[in-house]
């Protein structure tokens, strides 16, 4: 194991968690579309969802759990790519 000079400082610790979604979003145009994604990583602040399509960053959505029905409206944070995957935050 690798020490790093300074420790990690998060407010919560992260979680390793796929859950499946729906993410309603607004298109420039001003047309409602839902979305598939899921979720990578979770935390009490925030997640990092797994997607096919790239969201903006200070975008407002509102993400559906399809187990729970339950929902929540976010802003995306950052957008991320990496090995044909795209992570939004």
């Amino acid at each position: 194991m690798q020490r790093t000079r300074y420790p990690e400082r998060r407010r919560t610790t992260r979680l390793s968690l796929q859950i499946p979604l729906t993410v309603r979003c607004r298109l420039p145009e001003g047309e409602t579309i839902d979305l598939r994604a899921s979720t990578y990583i979770v935390s009490a602040h925030g997640a990092l969802l797994l997607m096919d399509t790239p969201l903006i960053p200070g975008q407002t959505v509102k993400i559906f759990n399809q187990h729970t029905a339950h929902s929540v409206d976010c802003v995306v944070t950052s957008l991320r790519e990496k090995r044909e995957r795209r992570f939004v935050g």
